[in-house]
């Protein structure tokens, strides 16, 4: 077994990804003006106006400048490839996990299991919250393989899945304070604010609240903290209750006494 695995793209995938994106670029540069001068004498194709000042353009160092300007935006494309494409190294102590720069390392001990959400990698800790969360294009059979030769808890599937409920407005089980996050929630997926997503649901976590999108929907469930915390309370509330019973037969008993 391998002291580290590394999950992202393989070397031929560099390969063509540094060579394929410059070398479209640089076709496109190249064909850019020829495509805008027939595009320009076709009435039905719209922005008539910008193709007819493309193709009045002539000369040899406008192609040239139209080439170099291709090839740019080719490599400009690779480099976005490579930074947006999550890497996932995996060692027998920990899981390191790098994408748009930013590298987020995490102990083997602090994972419960690992599982694929659709696209996404999930890793949970032992209070069942999410300690990453984050889409991958790496290969399930791959990603499976990987994590359990270093001895890790694949799961496949959510193995809370059966806990999660449907948000509606006013349920009485989630706080007024967690309605408000969902309901904020709600208006970023509808204006798909991605960034606010994912702060609001940080900010779900911290009330011990788990939550996913499926169709449009927001789905949430306890973390276990969160369950303890219920349990804790259920089990209060039920002995306060037998006090205040046992409080009213022992004055009833006394007010007969008397």
């Amino acid at each position: 077994m391998p002291k580290r695995t590394t999950l992202g793209f393989s070397s031929v995938d560099k390969i063509i990804i540094i060579l394929l994106f410059p070398s479209l670029g640089l076709l496109l540069g190249w064909f850019i003006q020829p495509i805008a001068r027939w595009a320009a004498v076709q009435v039905w194709i719209p922005f008539q106006g910008p193709l007819q000042l493309l193709a009045s353009w002539q000369g040899t160092w406008v192609s040239i400048g139209f080439v170099i300007l291709g090839v740019l935006l080719g490599v400009a494309v690779s480099v976005y490839s490579f930074v947006e494409t999550l890497k996932i190294t995996i060692a027998k102590e920990e899981v390191e996990l790098i994408k748009f720069g930013e590298t987020k390392t995490i102990a083997r001990s602090e994972i419960n299991s690992v599982f694929l959400d659709g696209k996404n990698l999930v890793l949970l800790g032992h209070d069942s919250k999410p300690l990453y969360n984050g889409k991958t294009d790496s290969q399930p059979e791959r990603l499976a393989t990987a994590f359990r030769q270093h001895n890790y808890p694949w799961a496949n599937g959510d193995p809370f899945s059966n806990d999660y409920r449907r948000w509606v407005p006013e349920l009485p089980d989630i706080s007024i304070g967690a309605h408000a996050l969902f309901k904020a929630r709600a208006h970023a997926i509808k204006n798909n604010d991605v960034v606010d997503i994912a702060d609001l649901s940080k900010e779900l976590e911290k009330l011990d609240i788990v939550v996913r999108d499926k169709n449009g929907h927001q789905y949430w469930r306890k973390t276990r903290s969160g369950q303890a915390l219920i349990q804790d309370n259920d089990t209060l509330q039920d002995q306060l209750a037998d006090n205040t019973s046992s409080a009213k037969v022992m004055t009833e008993e006394a007010n007969k006494d008397q």
